[in-house]
């Protein structure tokens, strides 16, 4: 338990460290807004190389790679705030050796509170 008092998240069903489940959770619910939103999920957690993308779908305008950046509410962290200029290269790079490349690159940020998530999307970041 923090100082705060606020516990942290607990590990996942699979021993996953806390900060690994509650990623995965966040790009589970990034991928279901994408699919209500008439996206195709293809593929999540994609390696390319070293660097990896969350979600690649598939929309109108094409294929996009998304990344996804989840926090828990009270943690007093903007999940942006984690997408800097060294992931943008990263993503970047990972987006160019893909086959066939990709071209737009989406941020979804999710905020996991105690009654369910709120997700907020930014369409074409870099």
């Amino acid at each position: 338990m923090t100082s705060d008092g606020i516990g942290a998240p607990p590990a996942g069903p699979d021993g996953t460290p806390p900060h690994l489940a509650v990623g995965r959770v966040g790009e589970r619910i990034a991928a279901s807004f994408l699919r209500r939103r008439g996206f195709a999920v293809v593929a999540t957690n994609v390696r390319v190389g070293r660097d990896e993308i969350d979600i690649v779908a598939v929309g109108p305008t094409g294929t996009v790679a998304v990344e996804v950046k989840t926090v828990v509410v009270g943690s007093g962290i903007d999940p942006a705030d984690h997408f800097d200029a060294a992931k943008v290269r990263h993503l970047r790079r990972a987006m160019r050796r893909s086959r066939p490349p990709i071209g737009r690159l989406d941020l979804i940020t999710v905020e996991l509170t105690g009654r369910g998530a709120s997700v907020r999307w930014l369409a074409d970041v870099a």
